[in-house]
């Protein structure tokens, strides 16, 4: 398949879709240099999706923002993200127990509208329990950590397994979860929290 120079739109946002080539024989799938750009932001993607762990996808982003990707959660879900954020991603042993690995971090993070400073997480594939785990830290404009949070989405079951810490974390961003009975939240706080459950 041969890609040929074009513009997408998403959520009204423009990107830009450079030439590509992705080829398959039904055993594997070759994408090459798939680049998508839209300003400053650019996703690319390269490499060979198959069985064997000696073959890998690579996906490089770029300033990713934030604010777009909140455009894709469903409104009646009060979650917001704002700043910019770069990593990288692979995918190894795609089509057979696939081995995913990603790496972001972000400057100038905000959540539910609540600035909290810089933020650096992991992500990879549990196999074992069929979830996607995570492992990401929060640290303030003068580098010290406010929050830590790990834990895993289970897909079997839609389910959350999160452990947190925070210290000294901006409180703001609880309010669009509590509108109905609290306005106006400020202060800061400190603690451990384990979340669990279904997401629904």
């Amino acid at each position: 398949i041969h890609l040929l120079p074009t513009q997408i739109v998403l959520q009204n946002t423009p990107f830009d879709l450079h030439a590509a080539d992705i080829h398959t024989d039904f055993q594997q799938v070759v994408v090459d240099q798939l680049n998508i750009e839209s300003d400053r932001q650019r996703i690319f993607v390269e490499g060979t999706a198959s069985k064997s762990e000696d073959d890998a996808i690579a996906v490089d982003l770029q300033n990713i923002s934030l604010d777009f990707v909140s455009t894709l959660i469903p409104p009646t879900t009060p979650i917001t993200f704002g700043g910019e954020v770069s990593g990288t991603a692979s995918i190894r042993r795609a089509f057979d127990r696939p081995i995913v690995l990603a790496n972001v971090s972000g400057e100038s993070f905000s959540f539910n509208d609540a600035y909290l400073g810089s933020v650096r997480a992991q992500s990879w594939w549990n196999n074992a329990t069929t979830s996607l785990d995570f492992s990401g830290r929060v640290l303030s404009d003068a580098r010290d950590t406010v929050a830590k949070i790990d834990g895993g989405y289970f897909f079997a079951n839609d389910s959350l397994d999160l452990f947190g810490h925070a210290d000294h974390l901006d409180i703001k961003f609880i309010e669009p979860f509590m509108a109905s009975m609290l306005q106006n939240i400020k202060g800061t706080a400190s603690g451990d929290v384990h979340v669990y459950g279904h997401t629904q």
